[in-house]
């Protein structure tokens, strides 16, 4: 998270692929993240069963 913050200075936007269920930054660096417009949180990506066929996506969190 504070990887991505630092970020927003260089950049219009900062994009975020979280891999675990839950952040393990400290709640107010989790709210200063996620309140900030420029970064955008993705979560887990997984492979699911579609039609027959295995394909690749995410959720967006």
């Amino acid at each position: 998270m504070e990887e991505a913050m630092f970020l927003t200075k260089y950049g219009s936007e900062v994009n975020t692929i979280h891999r675990s269920d839950t952040f393990r930054a400290s709640k107010i660096t989790q709210n200063r993240a996620l309140s900030n417009p420029k970064i955008k949180c993705f979560g887990i990506l997984r492979w699911w069963r579609h039609m027959g066929k295995e394909r690749r996506g995410f959720l967006q969190v």
